[in-house]
């Protein structure tokens, strides 16, 4: 998407933030993505799920690489285990429904009728 992590902030800060549209946006101000650029890694805690990695070898090596870098530059690498997204995306899409539905008003939460 991007070719530099400057980019990649610039970018994020353009796109993050509330949209009443959408029942899945953040709710809080955007931080300035760009305010840390150029100071390196160091003191940076980066966490890693490896088993999110399971792919073919190309992207594992990307992934493996930009570990290093990241290590490399002064940033601690910490293994950790995410848990199971399936009942996480569950709840959000559930969550996100009611959000849309409240925005109808009226009956529609009580009809469970679609925005469409």
């Amino acid at each position: 998407m991007t070719r530099s992590a400057a980019d990649a902030g610039a970018m994020l800060g353009v796109i993050a933030g509330t949209d009443p549209k959408a029942p899945t946006a953040g709710l809080h101000p955007v931080p300035d993505y760009l305010a840390k650029v150029g100071k390196g890694a160091k003191g940076l805690r980066v966490g890693v799920d490896l088993a999110w990695n399971e792919t073919d070898d190309e992207p594992k090596e990307a992934v493996a690489a930009a570990i290093e870098a990241l290590r490399s530059t002064g940033a601690e690498i910490r293994e950790v285990i995410f848990p199971d997204s399936s009942q996480i995306l569950a709840d959000w899409s559930r969550s996100g429904r009611r959000r849309r539905l409240r925005r109808l008003g009226g009956d529609a939460l009580r009809r469970g009728c679609s925005d469409r």
